[in-house]
């Protein structure tokens, strides 16, 4: 039974020599990784998620999910995109200026995924806060 793997050759003089094959694989295994490749890549799967947050005059808006957290200033309205992925949840929060005399400020948050509006809350008043998840 011959190795399929080792090619031996006996050359003239006595000399033996022996060749492993070269890496690449043959048109067979091609074709049967393609699709495991192509299924991998598409295997990727993430969502775009935007932001919109609004305050009647300043706001911070804090914002992240899985692990990530970030925040804001913001004057009257501020948006920000990114993708996250498929499973990842997502939080927003935004509050207005609680040092100010306006008791009838307005905050609100929209959250959208792939373009759709998955949660959108506002509230009113000097310590207004406004939170969306993708809960």
């Amino acid at each position: 039974m011959t190795n399929p793997t080792s090619v031996a050759s006996s050359e003239p003089g006595g000399v033996s020599s022996s060749s492993a094959p070269t890496a690449q694989p043959s048109t067979e295994e091609k074709k049967g990784e393609s699709p495991k490749a192509t299924h991998s890549s598409n295997n990727k799967k993430t969502r775009s998620v935007t932001i919109e947050v609004t305050a009647s005059g300043s706001g911070q808006v804090s914002y992240g999910g899985s692990g990530s957290h970030n925040t804001a200033k913001f004057e009257d309205s501020w948006s920000h995109t990114e993708e996250i992925g498929k499973s990842d949840y997502y939080t927003v929060s935004v509050s207005g200026d609680i040092f100010s005399s306006d008791d009838s400020q307005v905050v609100s948050c929209k959250l959208l995924i792939d373009g759709k509006v998955k949660s959108e809350k506002s509230a009113t008043g000097k310590y207004g806060h406004a939170f969306c998840s993708t809960f």
